[in-house]
């Protein structure tokens, strides 16, 4: 988790004229590490070179942001790709230099994650590039800047990401697979018996672990489970005839935490 202060108060004030003095300073504001300088600095030139992020009355801003990093996983991303570019510039803001760069890094992360989610974080194992396809269909520095003049950054990502049901269904796997994970009493089960009923407690729970049930605890018939386990067998590519076989035990004992990586791929994949 991104743990951030919301309380953050630069020491000195960050205004248009030092962003933009800043902003022309190569050596100076883009040796930080920047992955997308010259989308930083579009940014700041639709917003009017005003601060995003570290004005008086922006810790709410900034709270909305840090929420949605932090939900990286759910996006089918990885928090980490984004939280450790500008985690510690936040530590220490010890004058105006300090509040520039964390300004500036935080954009930027911004700009990443919102890049992400539109176009995924890394090419598909068998993309195209006999033409050096970059995809670029949106103006995201555009897009930003417009949100949050509009008091809509809660509402940008939910605007502009892909509306295929291909995409729906993936992330809302991921949006589970990721709650589960998440949960104070999670563990990884081995199914080890081939018996399909509701006494066989490692498979119930894996069944619901997948989505398939939608509670580990809710009653079902055996013959109810059978036909889970057709469903199971349909999800994970398999012949749909309801035996618990050895291949089928093989696909639900794969760990949850590399099925969510899987998804995650998956979306990558899609978005690409």
């Amino acid at each position: 988790m991104i743990g951030l202060s919301l309380s953050l108060v630069a020491r000195n004030q960050v205004t248009p004229l030092r962003l933009h003095e800043y902003l022309g300073d190569e050596g100076k504001a883009f040796s930080k590490g920047l992955l997308f300088p010259k989308a930083v600095k579009q940014f700041y030139s639709y917003h009017n070179f005003r601060p995003a992020w570290f004005e008086a009355g922006q810790e709410s801003l900034r709270g909305e942001l840090y929420d949605l990093l932090d939900a990286a996983n759910r996006w089918g991303l990885n928090e980490k790709d984004y939280e450790n570019r500008f985690e510690g510039s936040f530590q220490n803001l010890n004058g105006l230099d300090d509040s520039l760069r964390a300004e500036i890094n935080l954009t930027d992360a911004a700009l990443h994650f919102i890049h992400d989610v539109l176009y995924g974080n890394s090419s598909p194992y068998l993309a195209y590039d006999g033409l050096n396809y970059q995809p670029a269909c949106m103006d995201i520095p555009l897009l930003l800047s417009t949100y949050l003049k509009a008091g809509k950054l809660n509402l940008l990502l939910q605007d502009v990401e892909p509306k295929r049901p291909e995409y729906i269904n993936v992330k809302k796997k991921i949006i589970h697979t990721d709650s589960v994970i998440r949960q104070e009493d999670f563990r990884e089960v081995i199914i080890n018996s081939k018996v399909i009923s509701v006494s066989n407690i490692p498979l119930v729970t894996k069944l619901y672990q997948l989505g398939i049930l939608d509670s580990a605890g809710k009653k079902i018939s055996d013959s109810g489970l059978k036909e889970k386990i057709r469903e199971s067998q349909r999800l994970l590519g398999l012949l749909p005839d309801g035996l618990l076989r050895t291949n089928l035990l093989a696909r639900l004992n794969v760990p949850l935490q590399t099925r969510l990586e899987e998804l995650k791929q998956a979306l990558n994949t899609v978005r690409w």
